[in-house]
């Protein structure tokens, strides 16, 4: 398997320090997702911010140099919906913030939750995810103690030291969970006029 670096749109997917975070990574092949393939590229970063993209970039005499030839570089990419900070072991009650008591909780902003520290936030960028929508109220798979109201999901980026480091935008969407009604009957159905209560989730954006 080739090396691969992910980089975020943002900021920078490598985890470097507030006083090390510019550097020039030169000839790799760079996947832009919006064009060609750059063969033999570089990319410029500075603060953490990528600048320049191209095959015949300058290095700067200030910044630092990383040779990444044979490497493949691609955006970061971005998880939609996680509870990737908020949930670390999910048989521990105590390492779990997903969501709080009460069916209506639209005032909670997730990104107060999520813990800069967990363990699954260097592992998750490792593979490449650089930024994630953090869901309250139970993710995806519904609201898990009820919730129709979880509150607002919130962007984080996976490179930080503190919650205010990680947020991008702390109240990107609110995640509800509708509840519906779905009859049974035909085919493999339940039959005549049972009714069966189902569940969807959706994020509204803010």
């Amino acid at each position: 398997m080739r090396p691969i670096f992910a980089l975020g749109i943002l900021t920078a997917g490598m985890a470097c320090a507030a006083d090390d975070n510019s550097f020039f990574l030169r000839g790799a092949t760079i996947h832009t997702m919006a064009g060609k393939d750059i063969d033999n590229g570089s990319i410029l970063v500075r603060n953490g911010k990528i600048v320049g993209v191209g095959q015949n970039l300058a290095a700067p005499k200030d910044v630092k140099i990383i040779e990444a030839k044979g490497m493949q570089v691609y955006p970061g990419m971005i998880d939609s919906g996680t509870t990737v900070g908020l949930s670390e072991i999910s048989a521990v009650t105590e390492s779990n913030d997903v969501s709080e008591v009460g069916k209506f909780d639209p005032q909670l902003r997730a990104f107060i939750a999520v813990n800069p520290e967990s363990e699954h936030i260097p592992v998750t960028r490792a593979n490449g995810i650089t930024a994630v929508l953090a869901l309250p109220g139970g993710g995806r798979r519904g609201a898990g103690n009820g919730q129709l109201i979880g509150g607002n999901a919130s962007l984080i980026r996976l490179d930080g030291w503190t919650t205010e480091d990680l947020a991008i935008k702390p109240a990107a969407a609110m995640h509800l969970t509708i509840p519906t009604i779905q009859s049974g009957g035909g085919r493999g159905g339940d039959g005549g006029g049972f009714m069966r209560g189902r569940f969807r989730t959706a994020e509204a954006a803010v």
